[in-house]
């Protein structure tokens, strides 16, 4: 009988032991509950990653960075998987796209040596409009829908302005100077 009660009594002892660190552990651990918690300012958070999720743990905005190389990236997401809108750092030059509805990217702006880049993209994904800088003077390209060239202008080799026009298939109709 006596050892029934001995272990009856290691029962409730462990029974007891458990809820009092149950009660009690909360208090003394010492975590933060970072949707319950005050708002508290901080003048730093040093991390590689950092993912903002919605109320269903789907990710919203993603800053990450890849350890020794010099790339970083912010992204915020819609109801696709792949980012909507994207700003990146590569070799310490930004780019940055923006998506369409279709998940290809609709703006693209990106640096050259000479200025910069920006490609406005149709709802297929091929290049619609072009504007670039280049080390003679600026351009600007318009494609068609099956991505020919059907208008070009700009600065030419001489430092001329030029433009060109082109019929569906790429062949050059009318061009000034000729």
């Amino acid at each position: 009988m006596k050892t029934k009660l001995e272990r009856f009594g290691y029962i409730a002892f462990g029974i007891l032991l458990a809820s009092v660190v149950y009660i009690f552990a909360p208090v003394l651990r010492g975590t933060v509950d970072a949707q319950n918690a005050k708002s508290e300012i901080m003048d730093e958070i040093v991390c590689r990653n950092l993912r903002i999720v919605d109320a269903d743990g789907n990710t919203r905005i993603l800053l990450w960075t890849v350890p020794f190389k010099n790339t970083g990236k912010f992204e915020m997401f819609g109801d696709s998987e792949n980012p909507a809108v994207a700003l990146s750092v590569n070799e310490n030059k930004g780019h940055i796209v923006i998506k369409g509805d279709n998940d290809k990217p609709a703006v693209v702006l990106f640096p050259t040596e000479n200025g910069g880049n920006i490609f406005l993209d149709s709802r297929s994904g091929e290049t619609g409009v072009q504007l670039s800088t280049l080390s003679r003077g600026g351009t600007l390209v318009i494609y068609n829908k099956v991505g020919e060239i059907v208008v070009a202008a700009g600065v030419d080799n001489r430092d001329r302005g030029f433009l060109k026009t082109a019929d569906k298939n790429g062949s050059v109709i009318g061009s000034v100077p000729r």
